[in-house]
């Protein structure tokens, strides 16, 4: 995912289920390194209802007070997707080779209308480690001007 900062479209609430709510367990706020607001979260709640998703972290940049993109890692509750297929849930754990009630976590990307999902995330690392992961991931998404001429960079269709 690529995204220029001069143009950020905000992520409209209720465009993803699996998105964190960006009001809920806050642990830090402040500004990038350009100058975007940003959020960090610790398991917050799911913006919507519907959603099967744990999210376990989350990193949050904000254009004019309005989020245009999340880093989070995520996880699926397997309990609640047994219940909404009518698979029982340990049919569900041999299907993901897991004990848990929760899938492997994955990192996730979000901006405007894109998700991006960059695998599983193998990081066992405490709070700052993760957040600075999280912050790297969104810091690479970025094209600056420092990146020159960006207009005649060739883009994958999973780009766009």
């Amino acid at each position: 995912m690529i995204l220029r900062k001069d143009n950020l479209a905000a992520i409209e609430r209720g465009e993803f289920d699996t998105l964190l709510d960006i009001n809920s367990s806050v642990i830090r706020r402040g500004k990038d390194d350009n100058g975007l607001e940003f959020s960090m979260h610790k398991f917050p709640a799911v913006d919507s209802q519907n959603s099967m998703i744990a999210v376990h972290y989350a990193y949050v940049l904000y254009s004019e007070g309005h989020p245009c993109f999340v880093s989070q890692i995520e996880s699926v509750n397997l309990r609640l997707l047994a219940s909404a297929s009518s698979v029982s849930v340990k049919e569900i754990q041999r299907q993901y080779d897991t004990k848990s009630f929760y899938t492997p976590p994955r990192i996730f990307l979000y901006s405007h209308s894109l998700r991006e999902d960059l695998g599983v995330y193998q990081g066992r690392g405490n709070d700052e480690e993760v957040f600075a992961l999280l912050k790297n991931l969104a810091d690479e998404s970025f094209i600056t001007e420092d990146d020159g001429d960006y207009s005649q960079w060739i883009f994958s269709e999973d780009d766009e």
